[in-house]
């Protein structure tokens, strides 16, 4: 555009439209705040036209958003990103009670899978019931099935790149969700009212509630009137900050645990068997990206053991 003052104009649906003068010297940052319009909002008339838009589509690549994800529920109403992929074309889970992805024919130790570029190994709360991905964390979801790009490295059937939310930096947020086998909690906002605008955090906490309902055979057992009993309970934890330091550069730091325990014991009072069994995953990954140029950028990143830098053109 030439290099004169113009006028722009700022607007999203809800909110106050706003103009902005500025003079076009170089390419350039603008942050907008915009302020909530409490009114109706106005009638919206959609109108054919023969104009062609062109979009660029990646060959191979599934990207459905998290929201859709959300609508649907597997197991006992648990929305379930793994299950939710296995609806899409040549995606399946396989046998009942997995929690791997069979793509196009292949296993799932085929799949690379990553959270915020840490690898994930294990995928499966519930003994394959349920997946260990919090949908109030995750931000974005995006299946390779062909045509990998090369710093995915080299997978034979699919790659599952996962993103979580970075956080609300306009204002703070609660959301509490109760389901049938599970609870979550999600607090997101800025960290702090100088750092508006520049820096949010993200914690997302999810946990099951079977232990109430199988407290009545528990103290059953414990009292010598049951033969057997078992017990069995889950968490994790999704926590992600980040921090605009300029125009050019901004740090992301992501954190996930996640543990399942299973507890069972049968016999009589004097001659009991305990067995116990427990898993879990716990990652990390610090990235920090830099844009060099309008069309370059770095992006340097460490997960916990592993650091990668890559520089994307």
């Amino acid at each position: 555009m030439p290099s004169k003052p113009i006028q722009i104009k700022i607007s999203y649906i809800g909110y106050e439209s706003k103009l902005i003068d500025i003079f076009l010297k170089k390419d350039s940052l603008i942050d907008a705040k915009l302020e909530v319009n409490e009114q109706l909002l106005d009638e919206v008339i959609i109108k054919e036209s023969n104009e062609q838009i062109l979009q660029r589509v990646q060959i191979g690549v599934t990207s459905i958003p998290v929201s859709r994800l959300k609508t649907i529920p597997i197991l006992f109403g648990e929305s379930d990103i793994i299950k939710a992929l296995s609806t899409t074309p040549g995606v399946s889970t396989g046998n009942e009670g997995t929690s791997g992805l069979l793509v196009r024919g292949g296993t799932p130790d085929q799949n690379l899978i990553l959270l915020d570029d840490a690898i994930v190994y294990n995928t499966a709360h519930l003994f394959g019931l349920v997946s260990i991905f919090n949908t109030d964390a995750i931000k974005n979801v995006d299946l390779y099935k062909s045509v990998f790009p090369a710093r995915f490295g080299g997978r034979l059937s699919s790659v599952l790149d996962i993103s979580m939310k970075e956080g609300n930096n306009q204002r703070k947020r609660k959301e509490l969700t109760i389901g049938l086998i599970s609870s979550k909690l999600l607090l997101e906002g800025p960290l702090s009212d100088k750092l508006w605008n520049k820096a949010s955090y993200m914690i997302s906490a999810r946990t099951s509630y079977l232990t109430p309902f199988l407290l009545p055979q528990i103290i059953s057992f414990k009292n010598g009137n049951g033969d057997q009993m078992f017990n069995y309970c889950l968490y994790d934890i999704n926590a992600k900050v980040n921090y605009k330091i300029n125009a050019k550069t901004q740090i992301f730091a992501s954190f996930y645990h996640g543990n399942d325990f299973w507890v069972a014991q049968d016999g009589l009072v004097n001659d009991r068997e305990k067995f116990s069994l427990n898993w879990g995953s716990l990652m990390g990954s610090l990235r920090l990206n830099y844009i060099i140029h309008s069309k370059l950028f770095l992006k340097l990143f460490q997960v916990f053991p592993n650091i990668n830098i890559k520089l994307v053109i």
